[in-house]
């Protein structure tokens, strides 16, 4: 029972979001993906590496 409560108020919300949000695609999208599990999470790239034991933060030394 609690399932079927679950998954119906989980429909409801993505329904009513959706409706709220039908004319900003952005939006639309970002809610379409929560719906689907796949949100676009990106991971934090360290700001700072260490080469030869030296902190190198300069981006085309970076790339080297």
């Amino acid at each position: 029972m609690f399932n079927k409560s679950k998954r119906t108020m989980k429909i409801k919300y993505f329904r009513n979001s959706l409706e709220e949000n039908k004319y900003d695609i952005k939006k639309t999208w970002t809610i379409l993906k929560q719906a689907i599990g796949k949100l676009n999470i990106k991971s934090s790239i360290p700001q700072t590496f260490l080469a030869n034991d030296i902190p190198v933060t300069d981006k085309p030394h970076v790339a080297e």
